[in-house]
């Protein structure tokens, strides 16, 4: 149970993340992009690498692979219909 429980905070701390990740690609022109995005780029990537891996990692061994990739379609619906806009409307104005 604990497992589980952990694997969900993994995640729900990882969502905002990818989704600020993902934004921040969608600038071709790189002086559109923020520049906290330009100086640490690499960090972000491999934090919420790190992140998604730890995430679904612990979501599979806890929950089991049908739940899993449950979990893993929840997760991304969550982050492409929910998180995104709100990310692209606070974080993202420009």
């Amino acid at each position: 149970m604990w497992l589980l429980i952990l694997a969900i905070v993994i995640l729900f701390i990882s969502a905002p993340l990818t989704s600020y990740i993902s934004l921040c690609y969608g600038h071709k022109e790189r002086y559109l992009r923020p520049m906290i995005f330009n100086r640490h780029e690499t960090c972000f990537n491999v934090s919420d690498s790190l992140l998604l891996i730890a995430g679904f990692g612990a979501l599979f061994t806890a929950a089991g692979w049908k739940w899993g990739l449950a979990g893993l379609v929840i997760y991304w619906m969550l982050v492409v219909f929910v998180l995104m806009p709100i990310v692209s409307k606070k974080f993202l104005s420009f």
